[in-house]
């Protein structure tokens, strides 16, 4: 299990080095074919603050902190609020399937709604304060918030340099405060899965230097643009059919 999901890890760094996403939700989906959903997202969170991180340290010189700053906003209280949430309310699995089918729908919304004919509601996913208080909520819940904020940065006119590196600055806030509520609130006990942890720690850094030279020398501009929309919408299919439908009819 630790060498499946270490290479795992190493190629969804990848990913998220090149898009900017995308391998987060990845890693997720192939890590709850070996564990459970309660253990996973603790985990999870912990590779993917390693990815963050070396993605921001990296991409250092890109970071856009005005848009961070406005990210940590109502990060921090609606994280809280979650935490709040799950130590004194069981989710039910029908619950978890309406919640993860409000985020594909979000994407599909931010992505291909004529805003150009609607302009008041351009102001809403394009708002980092209330990016930052929806990844908050729901990171603790379902464990990637990737693709659910990635639709702000897309409106957001950065370039991708920024995009990356603001966004994984985002994140690497948002896996930092769920790890801190999971080990004091929830009362995880991440010593248990050291060896996994650590093993895909080290393959999330190197996936993400190589990662960033492909970026780099080999993704443009529009191509990235291109990329990055086509990822999102196949992320926001996966979550609506995978996660969302097949699952509510292996439920019945």
């Amino acid at each position: 299990m630790i060498l499946q999901l270490s290479i795992t890890a190493f190629l969804t760094a990848i990913i998220s080095a090149i898009v900017g996403m995308g391998g987060g939700i990845t890693l997720l989906a192939v890590m709850l074919q070996f564990l459970d959903l309660s253990i996973v997202v603790p985990i999870h969170g912990a590779a993917q603050l390693t990815s963050n991180t070396s993605r921001a340290i990296l991409f250092f010189k890109d970071i856009s902190f005005k848009h961070v700053k406005m990210f940590l906003i109502f990060l921090i209280p609606a994280s809280c609020l979650s935490a709040y949430f799950l130590s004194v309310v069981q989710l039910s699995p029908h619950s978890k399937i309406f919640l993860k089918g409000f985020i594909s729908i979000f994407i599909f919304i931010s992505l291909y709604f004529p805003f150009k004919k609607w302009k008041i509601l351009t102001p809403i996913f394009s708002n980092f304060y209330f990016a930052g208080g929806l990844s908050g909520f729901f990171s603790l819940i379902v464990g990637a918030t990737g693709p659910l904020v990635a639709p702000f940065f897309i409106h957001s006119n950065l370039k991708k340099e920024m995009i990356i590196a603001t966004k994984a600055t985002c994140q690497l806030l948002v896996h930092s405060i769920k790890i801190i509520l999971y080990i004091k609130v929830l009362n995880f006990d991440f010593q248990n899965y050291t060896n996994l942890i650590l093993s895909m720690m080290v393959c999330v850094v190197v996936g993400t230097y190589v990662g960033k030279k492909i970026l780099v020398n080999y993704v443009s501009e529009k191509l990235f643009v291109q990329i990055y929309k086509v990822v999102l919408t196949l992320v926001a299919f996966k979550i609506l059919f995978r996660d969302c439908i097949y699952e509510w009819i292996q439920l019945w």
